[in-house]
């Protein structure tokens, strides 16, 4: 299904396909998905292409976000309701790093679309931006299930979010990675830990919350992924020696949180 919506989007949009491709069927390889998965979803020429270029593809984040995984606008209202999933990344961080692309490729074997937000001024992020960027996809997806991943920032953008979203809830599950709740002194990030959340206003707005969190966070403390799991009713999970769960401490893969997705959709 994901391989025809490229093919249709293709037709509608012609130029962006082929770019679109091969940067997530690299980043995909790189991410250590099996290749036969890999090919599946972008073909067997985009992997052979993508297994002999020598340089990193400089826009692989650009595409990705917009198109590789569902986030092309063009022709959305014409698409069956099926899940989708929106990834929220941290403060310096892109929607290629990390564990962003596994996750996405696996989920595209289940069908399900999945899409890493290129969030704005990610160096130096405004709350307003960031929320305005989760509503405004969520807006434009109303007619799927829709689901929402943060790691570190992009949990309080999350909550942020829902905090002010419209109600009866339009969100059908967060999971909620390495995520802060409580002031740390960074001055970057104050913005959006400043004012306490209304947990009970974020309760009424999503039907399902996970928590995963790395036990020795020397990041976030624990006790910040104690808080948000208990104030939401949320399951915990801690993962031992996790740290913040980024990729240069080598998490490229996170299968606690597909498994979290994958329960939340039943």
């Amino acid at each position: 299904m994901l391989a025809e919506e490229l093919k249709r989007l293709d037709r509608q949009e012609p130029g962006w396909d082929r770019e679109a491709r091969l940067a997530g069927a690299r980043s995909a390889l790189e991410a250590g998905t099996a290749r036969e998965t890999v090919a599946a979803v972008y073909g067997e020429d985009m992997v052979r292409e993508a297994e002999t270029l020598a340089a990193p593809i400089q826009m692989i984040g650009f595409f990705i976000a917009r198109f590789a995984f569902g986030c092309a606008t063009v022709g959305q209202e014409h698409m069956p309701a099926m899940p989708k999933v929106f990834i929220i990344h941290g403060l310096t961080g892109s929607p290629n790093g990390g564990w962003r692309p596994w996750l996405m490729a696996e989920l595209a074997k289940l069908d399900v679309y999945a899409c890493a937000l290129s969030m704005p001024e990610p160096g130096a992020p405004r709350l307003a931006e960031w929320v305005e960027e989760i509503a405004r996809h969520v807006g434009r997806n109303a007619n799927h299930p829709l689901y929402l991943v943060g790691h570190s920032l992009g949990v309080p953008a999350i909550l942020r979010y829902l905090e002010s979203a419209p109600e009866p809830a339009e969100i059908s599950g967060a999971v909620l990675v390495s995520g802060p709740c409580t002031t740390h002194g960074n001055p970057k990030t104050e913005e959006f830990l400043a004012k306490p959340f209304d947990f009970a206003s974020i309760r009424r707005r999503a039907k399902r919350f996970a928590v995963i969190h790395g036990a020795d966070d020397g990041v976030v403390p624990f006790s910040d992924a104690e808080i948000i799991s208990n104030e939401l009713g949320a399951g915990l999970v801690s993962i031992p020696g996790g740290g913040h769960l980024t990729g240069s401490e080598g998490w490229r893969t996170l299968p606690q949180c597909l498994d979290a997705l994958e329960e939340m959709m039943g």
